[in-house]
């Protein structure tokens, strides 16, 4: 007598439906990986632009720095070195002319650093340069007081600078010096090898 076997049959083609919320799941994920992929080649692209930007404003704030001193100051010997902590930078030095046969020697420090400082010192050249030369003014104390109140119209509270303005009269051989919040310069006697401080003290520029 013969049996006839019973037989299940499992259709393994058939597919399985996928979750919904692991399909909504992968989804955000797809979609969170396209914006940082977006936002990291926007980053790179400000990042260039920036570096670029902060080159070319330490070209320019190299250009108005005064490079050959001796040209400047035929009467004696000067030397300059400065070194930044960043790109561009708020400090600056200069050397001027002066009607009445003085030399002004000038030494800046904007507060904070970058492309904020750096244009706030290019501005304080502009206005201090411009009264050392006129020959309206003569004592440092003077340009300095004027072209503070000047420059305090073109920046916000919170803007400013320290600085020294030394000049030098070389008719008589005296130097009159005016200091604005800033380290006190240091004067050496050729003749005994003495060191003095220049401790004059005045309020800051701006």
């Amino acid at each position: 007598m013969a049996h006839e076997d019973d037989s299940i049959i499992i259709d393994d083609q058939e597919d399985v439906p996928e979750n919904r919320e692991l399909t909504e799941a992968k989804k955000k994920i797809a979609n969170y990986e396209f914006q940082i992929s977006h936002f990291i080649t926007e980053y790179e692209k400000q990042k260039n632009l920036l570096e670029m930007e902060l080159e070319i404003a330490k070209r320019i704030q190299m250009v108005i720095m005064p490079t050959s001193l001796d040209k400047k100051i035929p009467c004696c010997e000067a030397a300059v070195r400065t070194i930044s902590a960043a790109e561009v930078t708020g400090d600056y030095y200069d050397i001027m002319e002066m009607p009445g046969d003085r030399i002004a020697f000038l030494v800046t420090d904007a507060v904070g650093h970058g492309i904020p400082a750096a244009l706030l010192t290019i501005m304080a050249k502009m206005i201090i340069s411009k009264h050392c030369t006129a020959g309206v003014l003569h004592s440092p104390s003077e340009i300095l007081r004027v072209s503070s109140h000047e420059l305090a119209q073109y920046f916000e509270i919170g803007y400013y600078l320290t600085g020294i303005l030394a000049i030098l009269d070389r008719k008589t051989g005296t130097l009159a010096v005016c200091n604005a919040g800033h380290h006190p310069g240091i004067l050496l006697d050729k003749k005994s090898g003495d060191l003095s401080l220049l401790d004059s003290k005045g309020l800051l520029i701006g």
